[in-house]
C-alpha cells in the first residue's frame, strides 16, 4: 500500500487521536516532494507504527510531519512496543513548536536507526537524539530528551545536533552525558534570563557530564550560565568540558556552585562571566568542594575574579590561561583551601592579584594550608600584586614560577600580610622562581614583600 499525493493536501486529525496507524507489511507514505503534510494536534500521533508485526516493514519520505497543532504533546512517528523489520524514513519535514513533551520520533524499544534518522531528514527547528544501551527518541528540545532519559532505565546520553536552543535546560537524572554533535560554536543553549543549564535535583551521586556547547544567558536576574545552587544538599562527579561559557547582564557568573561538591572537573572550556567566571561559594551553610580539578580552560573576562575557589579541598588548579580583561580582583583565589596545587598557569593582569590566598567566611576550614603554587607564568601591571597570602596559611610552597611586568613601579610580587611565610625562601637567590625585573624583600607596616628592585630597572 502506497499513501501520496498528487498536489498539496494535509491531513490532519482532533486531538488525541491518531492521523496514521500503520499495522500492515510493506505500507509506504511519500509526499511527492512534501506536498504531503501530515498533522498531529494535540497528544495526537502523526503515524503510529506501534502495531506492525514482526519483521514488517515500512517507508515514510518526502513528506511534512507537523506536531505544531495544539498546545500539548504530539509525536510525529511513534514506534514505540513494535517489532519492525526494515524502515526507511528520509527525506522528510519535521516540525515542531519546540515545546516541552513534543516529540519528533519516539522509539523506547529500540526499532529504528535514530541516528540516521537524525541525519536524512530536516528538523525545524532543530532535533536532538536520547540514547544509552540503544536510541530512543529524537525530540525538538534538550529539555524532552533529559525527559526521556528520565523515563527510559537505560537511556544515559542526551545527543544535541547544531543549532540554538533557546531553553533553561533542568538535569536532574544521574549520570546523564549531554553533549554536542559539531560542538560549541554551532551549537548554543541560550537561557535567556534564566541560566542554560541547571543542575537541581537533590543529592546526584553521579553527576552530569556537559560537553561541547555555548551556554549562554543574559544575566538580567543575576543567574549564572551553569547553575549547580538550587535545591540539591549535594553532587558528586560532574564533569563541564569543551565549552564556550558566558554570563552577562546583572551579576552573573559563568559556573556557580553553592552546594556540597564531591568530584568537579572543569576542562577545556572558555569562559566569560559579568562576575566571576567560576565561582565555588562557600555558604550561607558551610559548603565543602572536594576533589576539584580546572585544568586547560582560558578565562577571558571576569569583572571580579576569574575563578573563586572558597572552601575547596584537594583542588587541582592547572593550565589554565587567565588574561587581562576587567578582572578587577584576582585572577585565582583560594577562599580558603586545603591540599591545593596552582600549576602551570598562564595569568596577566593589570590592577588584580595574579593568586589570592583569603578566606570569605562561611567556610568548615579555618585557613589555607598545604597549597603549592608553581610553574606558573605571572605577569602584573599597574599597581598588580602576583601572589597575594592576606589570610593564615601554612605549609605554602611557592616555586618554579616566573614573575614579569613591564611597569618600573606600584608592581609587588608577592605580599605577606599574615606573617606566616619566609618571603627570603622565596627569593631568586633561595628557590628556582624567576623576576623579570629583579625583586627585593622589604618589610612595609603590616606586610612582607618581594618587590621590584629599583636598582634591577633600566636607567635607576
Amino acid at each position: 500500500l502506497t499513501i501520496t499525493t498528487d498536489g498539496e493536501h494535509t491531513i490532519e486529525a482532533d486531538d488525541s487521536e491518531d492521523v496514521f496507524s500503520v499495522e500492515a507489511d510493506g505500507v509506504s507514505v511519500d509526499g511527492d516532494g512534501e506536498n504531503l503534510t501530515i498533522e498531529a494536534e494535540g497528544d495526537a500521533v502523526a503515524i503510529d507504527l506501534s502495531s506492525l508485526a514482526t519483521g514488517e516493514d515500512v517507508t515514510i519520505e518526502e513528506t511534512v510531519l507537523d506536531v505544531t497543532p495544539g498546545d500539548a504533546e504530539g509525536t510525529a512517528i511513534d514506534a514505540d512496543a513494535s517489532d519492525i523489520g526494515d524502515a526507511t524514513i528520509a527525506d522528510n519535514q519535521f516540525n515542531a513548536d519546540a515545546e516541552e513533551g513534543e516529540r519528533f520520533v519516539s522509539d523506547e524499544d529500540d526499532q529504528l536507526d535514530l541516528g540516521g534518522i537524525a541525519e536524512n531528514n530536516e528538523f525545524d527547528p532543530q532535533v536532538v537524539l536520547t540514547s544509552g544501551d540503544s536510541d530512543f527518541a529524537l525530540t525538538p528540545t534538550i529539555q524532552e530528551g533529559v525527559t526521556v532519559a528520565d523515563e527510559v532505565a537505560d537511556a544515559g546520553t542526551v545527543t544535541v545536533f547544531e543549532g540554538t536552543y533557546e531553553e533553561s535546560v533542568e538535569i536532574d537524572v544521574a549520570g546523564l552525558t549531554l553533549e554536542s554533535v559539531e560542538g560549541a560554536d554551532e551549537t548554543t543553549i541560550d537561557g535567556g534570563t534564566d541560566s542554560a543549564i541547571d543542575i537541581s535535583a537533590p543529592d546526584i551521586d553521579d553527576g552530569p557530564t556537559i560537553d561541547g556547547f555555548t551556554l549562554k544567558t543574559d544575566g538580567s536576574d543575576d543567574q549564572p550560565a551553569v547553575d549547580l545552587a538550587r535545591s540539591q544538599e549535594s553532587i558528586s562527579d560532574v564533569a563541564i568540558r569543551n565549552n564556550t561559557i558566558e554570563g552577562f547582564g546583572g551579576d552573573s557568573a559563568g559556573i556557580f556552585v553553592n552546594t556540597d561538591t564531591d568530584g568537579l572537573t572543569v576542562v577545556d572550556n572558555e569562559i566569560a562571566a559579568e562576575n566571576s567566571g567560576l565561582n565555588l561559594a562557600p555558604g550561607p551553610d558551610e559548603n565543602l568542594h572536594d576533589d576539584i580539578v580546572v585544568t586547560d580552560n582560558e578565562f577571558t573576562e571576569a569583572s571580579t575574579g576569574a575563578a573563586s575557589l572558597a572552601s575547596v579541598r584537594d583542588v587541582t588548579f592547572s593550565d589554565n590561561v587567565i588574561t587581562d580583561d576587567a578582572v578587577d580582583d584576582f585572577g585565582v583565589a583560594l577562599a580558603p583551601g586545603e591540599d591545593a596545587v596552582i600549576e602551570g598557569n598562564e595569568i596577566s593582569l593589570a590592577d588584580a592579584d595574579g593568586v589570592l590566598l583569603t578566606d570569605i567566611g562561611d567556610s568548615p576550614l579555618d585557613k589555607n594550608d598545604n597549597v603549592s603554587i608553581e610553574d606558573n607564568n605571572i605577569t602584573v601591571e599597574d599597581d598588580s600584586i602576583g601572589i597575594n597570602v592576606d589570610t593564615d596559611s601554612s605549609d605554602v610552597t611557592i616555586d618554579d614560577n616566573n614573575f614579569e611586568t613591564q611597569a618600573d613601579d606600584g608592581i609587588d610580587y608577592i605580599v605577606d600580610r599574615t606573617e606566616d611565610l619566609e618571603l627570603e625562601a622565596f627569593t631568586a637567590a633561595q628557590s628556582d622562581n624567576t623576576y623579570d625585573p629583579d625583586e627585593g624583600v622589604v618589610e612595609r607596616e603590616g606586610e612582607t614583600v618581594i618587590t621590584l628592585d629599583p636598582g634591577s630597572i633600566s636607567g635607576d
